[in-house]
C-alpha cells in the first residue's frame, strides 16, 4: 500500500469525521448524528486555530483516509515541575517552545505499515521548523516502540500510559 501525508483540508472534513467516529466506536463509545456532526465542527474549530495542525494519511489506492495525528502547539499549562533533561528549567518555564501530540490514530486495517511514522515525521519537522525545544507525547504501551524508533526517551510511565519526550533539532 501506497500512502501520502498532508495537513487537513475543507474537502477531508467528513472523512477525518468518521475515522474519528470509528476510533471512537472501537473504543466503545456511542456515535449518533449529532455526534458526527461535533466533530465535525470541531475539526473545522481546530483547522482555524493557527496552534493546531491535524495531518491526514490517505491510501493512494483507495483514497481513503487510514490515519490522523493532532498536533497541539504550544502545550500550555502541561508541566508543573521540571523536564527531565531540563535541568535550568527554561522549557518548563517557556511553555510556547513545548509541542504535544494529544491524538495519533491508524485505522487498525492499516497498522504496522508505516503510517504512523509517516504521520510522526510529519509533526515532528512542524515542531523542529517552529522551534520547538521539546515535544511530549503519551502513547498506550502498545505503541511505545514507535516514539522509541523515533527518538523519544521514557520520563513517567503508568499502568497504561507511557509519558515519553523528545529534544528536536531546531531551525
Amino acid at each position: 500500500m501506497t500512502f501520502e501525508t498532508f495537513p487537513v483540508a475543507e474537502e477531508h472534513v467528513d472523512s477525518y469525521a468518521a475515522l474519528i467516529s470509528e476510533k471512537m466506536l472501537s473504543q466503545g463509545f456511542d456515535i449518533s448524528m449529532a455526534d458526527m456532526d461535533l466533530i465535525s465542527f470541531e475539526i473545522r474549530q481546530d483547522m482555524a486555530h493557527p496552534q493546531l495542525t491535524d495531518f491526514l494519511a490517505k491510501d493512494s489506492a483507495t483514497g481513503k483516509i487510514v490515519g490522523f495525528i493532532l498536533w497541539k502547539y504550544p502545550a500550555n499549562n502541561l508541566f508543573k515541575s521540571t523536564i527531565p533533561g531540563d535541568e535550568s528549567g527554561q522549557a518548563t518555564r517557556d511553555k510556547d517552545s513545548i509541542r504535544k501530540s494529544p491524538e495519533l490514530f491508524v485505522h487498525e486495517q492499516h497498522r504496522r505499515r508505516g503510517i504512523g511514522n509517516k504521520l510522526m515525521q510529519h509533526a515532528i519537522k512542524l515542531s523542529e521548523e517552529r522551534s520547538a525545544r521539546i515535544i511530549l507525547i503519551s502513547t498506550s504501551k502498545e505503541g511505545k516502540a514507535l516514539y522509541i524508533k523515533l527518538g523519544f526517551k521514557e520520563v513517567r510511565s503508568d499502568n497504561k500510559v507511557d509519558y515519553m519526550v523528545k529534544y528536536p533539532e531546531t531551525k
